[in-house]
């Protein structure tokens, strides 16, 4: 209970709710809440980014870009951002920085590990061992 509380209190100043007027003709909603379902990910992250480039007077640096991600954040996945809201990580301030720590935390491993199959198959070479010289 302690940790929800201290979870809201970090995310007080976010711009989602009343923080954000949304137009009545707003073309695009507000993206749902994302709770680290992997195969969820890339349309949560597809929506946020939409729903920012339709409303770039709202969101017009990386701060306002990341902190409005992690309004939307909820169960472990809001759980998962406290250490960078506590910590003051630089990600904070970096979309681009942030966006990659969430693609690594959150991308679907089976279709990372088909991906990374389907790219070696259409490799026409097999890539030698690394080596490692001292």
């Amino acid at each position: 209970e302690r940790g929800k509380v201290r979870l809201m209190q970090l995310l007080l100043p976010l711009p989602v709710g009343r923080g954000v007027a949304v137009p009545d003709k707003c073309p695009v909603a507000v993206p749902d809440k994302f709770s680290e379902q992997p195969e969820m990910f890339p349309a949560f992250m597809g929506e946020c980014q939409v729903f920012m480039a339709m409303r770039p007077k709202d969101f017009p640096d990386d701060w306002a870009q990341v902190r409005f991600v992690i309004s939307l954040l909820s169960g472990s996945a809001a759980r998962g951002a406290i250490p960078l809201l506590v910590k003051n990580s630089p990600l904070l301030i970096n979309y681009q920085g942030f966006w990659q720590h969430m693609c690594h935390m959150y991308e679907d491993p089976i279709q990372v590990h088909m991906a990374a199959r389907h790219l070696k198959d259409l490799l026409p070479w097999e890539a030698p061992p690394a080596r490692v010289y001292f």
